[in-house]
This record gives structure tokens, C-alpha cells and sequence, in this order.
């Protein structure tokens, strides 16, 4: 059996899971090698990678390179969290990057607040070739965590986010079946019992690029919801969870439903019926409400004689 290491303390370990994003994966592991908080290890799990993920890992002296059976980016988080030895850790996607202070301001807040499990900054966003765009930002939640992830997740990628690692170990690091969405979940399960703290500083830089996950609809919208449905057994007698898990739940079949119709749209103007058949059911599936609204709008377009607006989506 594997022996978990002994932690040690003010080091934070940094794990990068990594399938096939050897491009970018240099820009994330020195932007960790740029931290102004110089005790840090960093772990790049190969999660079965065919491009030169491991490769360009190993260029790099005193980076850890874990290769596995790919089997998703949960399982090689966790993979990550069982041989860390930092009593902090943070997961940093491989297409993202950190600014300079990301871990100095983490660990700084963790420490100064002893009953705080998570420390969670802004991030900015970045294209594919690494310039920053503009980004919106909302008011910086200060209370009711849990209900406020109910919501909707305000932690945008998790390279923001500096946990204890005991506390990541304590409550069984990733889920492994809701791609896409194991950050939200873990922060959820975190929220449930611990504090969270959040600061206006811009720790991260989020990479958008059309390989993300977050640009994958049916994916995101299944996930999401599993983890919002999963959490009905904490929220039920809570009037407050209630609503906000309602809201929640809403609020996800609206944004990636839209997302998904435009999608479907798309497949259709490029006659790629293989994809469309697959997305119209997971629209069916998981918000039918858009599904017959969409459905509805294309029936009066065709009695009318009308070309639907580029504008429209479901509501």
C-alpha cells in the first residue's frame, strides 16, 4: 500500500494534471517556478498523454512527473494529492498560469485565519496565445459560502484556490464521475464544513481556448447538475438552501442549455447530424423547458416562413 507522506509545513505543493497540453504546459510550470513563495514542489501528472506532455515535464529540474492510465482529470488531481508533501496545495490546470504572489497571498491568508480549510483569489482572463482580455469581476463573497456555491461557483478555475491538503485528504479529494465539474464539488463539500475566505487579489491566469473543457456544454451542463442534485440531501429543511439550490440548479440549465442550442444551431447549418441528435437529447434530458421553448420557436419559424434570428436562445 501506498504510504501518504508526512506534510510539511509552509511548503506548498502545486499539482498540474496534464492530457495533451504539452503547448501550454511549460507556461504553467514556470509560472510556478516564478512564485515570490520560494518553498514549493511541483507535481505534473501525465494522465496518459500522446503528445510530449511527459516530455516537457522532465525538461524541467526538480519538477515530479507522475504518469497514469488516463482516467480523467479527478483522478489525476487525487493522484496528485496522495504523494504531495506540502501542507498547502493548490490545482493548477495546465493551461492556466499563476501569477508571481499567487502562493505568497494563499498561504498568507490561510495562515493568518487558522479555521479557514481554503483561500480563493480572482483570476483574469488569457487567449490562447497568453495576452490578457478584458474581465468582469462581481463583489468578492465574504459570508455564506455554501449558500453563495449553491448559486452558482464563484471560484472561476482552480489554480485561485490554496487549500490544506489535510483537509482536501480528510474529505476525499475529487469526484471522479462529473468531468468537468469535480473543482465545484470539492468546493462545495469543503464549504459544507469549513470557512472560506476570499480576496480581490488576481492570483491566476485563466486560459480560454477552444479544447477547454468549460467550452464543452452537454459535458459541463450533465456535471454541473449532478453536483447541484447531489447536494438536495444538505440543503433539504434549509429554506435558504432550498431556494438557492433551485436557483442554482435553474441558473445551470439556462447557461449551458443556451450554450448547447447555439451549439446544436451550429451542427445544423454544417450538416453534422451526429453531433446534433446526441445534443438535443441531453438538452431534452436535463432542461426541458429549453428544449420545447427551442423546439417551439423552429415550429412557428417553419409555419411562417420566418428565418429564426441569430440572437435568439431559449429562456
Amino acid at each position: 500500500m501506498y504510504q501518504i507522506p508526512t506534510l510539511s509545513p509552509r511548503l506548498v505543493s502545486v499539482v498540474i494534471p496534464c492530457y495533451n497540453q504539452a503547448a501550454f504546459l511549460s507556461e504553467a510550470v514556470e509560472s510556478v517556478l516564478s512564485q515570490t513563495h520560494r518553498r514549493v514542489e511541483i507535481l505534473v501528472v501525465d494522465d496518459g498523454s500522446t503528445d510530449g506532455t511527459v516530455a516537457v515535464a522532465r525538461s524541467y529540474e526538480g519538477v515530479r512527473c507522475i504518469s497514469q492510465a488516463n482516467q480523467g482529470q479527478g483522478a489525476a488531481r487525487n493522484e496528485g494529492l496522495k504523494r504531495a508533501t506540502g501542507e498547502y496545495i493548490v490545482f493548477l490546470d495546465s493551461d492556466d498560469r499563476l501569477c508571481p504572489p499567487a502562493l505568497e497571498v494563499g498561504l498568507r491568508c490561510l495562515e493568518s485565519r487558522d479555521d479557514c480549510a481554503l483561500a480563493a483569489g480572482r483570476c483574469v482572463y488569457i487567449g490562447p496565445d497568453g495576452t490578457r482580455r478584458p474581465t468582469e469581476y462581481r463583489p468578492v463573497v465574504v459570508r455564506d459560502h455554501y449558500l453563495n456555491l449553491l448559486l452558482g461557483n464563484y471560484i472561476w478555475t482552480p489554480g485561485t484556490a490554496c487549500f490544506r491538503t489535510a483537509v482536501v485528504r480528510r474529505i476525499g479529494g475529487f469526484r471522479t464521475n462529473v468531468s468537468g465539474a469535480e473543482d465545484y464539488d470539492l468546493y462545495l463539500r469543503v464549504a459544507r464544513h469549513h470557512r472560506i475566505w476570499c480576496h480581490d487579489q488576481v492570483i491566476a491566469e485563466y486560459r480560454q481556448h477552444d479544447t477547454s473543457t468549460s467550452r464543452r456544454p452537454m459535458l459541463m451542463m450533465r456535471s454541473t447538475l449532478d453536483v447541484l442534485r447531489g447536494q438536495r440531501e444538505w440543503a433539504r429543511g434549509n429554506k435558504l438552501a432550498e431556494r438557492a439550490l433551485r436557483f442554482g440548479i435553474s441558473r445551470t440549465q439556462r447557461k449551458y442549455g443556451e450554450q448547447l442550442v447555439r451549439a446544436v444551431r451550429r451542427q445544423v447549418r454544417s450538416r453534422d447530424w451526429r453531433l446534433v441528435i446526441p445534443a438535443l437529447a441531453a438538452l431534452f434530458q436535463y432542461h426541458r423547458i429549453g428544449f420545447l421553448s427551442h423546439t417551439r420557436r423552429k415550429m412557428l419559424c417553419l409555419v411562417s416562413g420566418r428565418k429564426p434570428e441569430a440572437s435568439e436562445t431559449i429562456g
